[in-house]
């Protein structure tokens, strides 16, 4: 396998990917590592790149907790806010 072939494909703007192609790209990575046909640098190349990608991965998700959590904590107030007026 050439060296262009294990190179970070997602270096520039690799936080404005979405959460499913972070994933989609994990999965990719993951597969070429499974095949123990790469070489040690390529293998810590691709470790690295899965490395910034899983951390991208778990901070969309905390954004995301958060988000959900102010949605369900305004629905609460709401809720109370109408059980009071009835």
């Amino acid at each position: 396998m050439s060296q262009e072939n294990i190179e970070p494909r997602f270096e520039m703007g690799e936080e404005d990917l979405s959460f499913e192609k972070t994933i989609a790209r994990l999965k990719d990575l993951v597969d070429k590592m499974e095949t123990g046909n790469l070489g040690l640098e390529e293998m810590i190349t691709l470790y690295a790149e899965g490395s910034r990608l899983v951390s991208q991965c778990e901070e969309k998700l905390r954004s995301a907790e958060g988000k959900i959590r102010e949605l369900m904590e305004k629905n609460e107030k709401l809720t109370l806010k109408k059980e009071v007026e009835s």
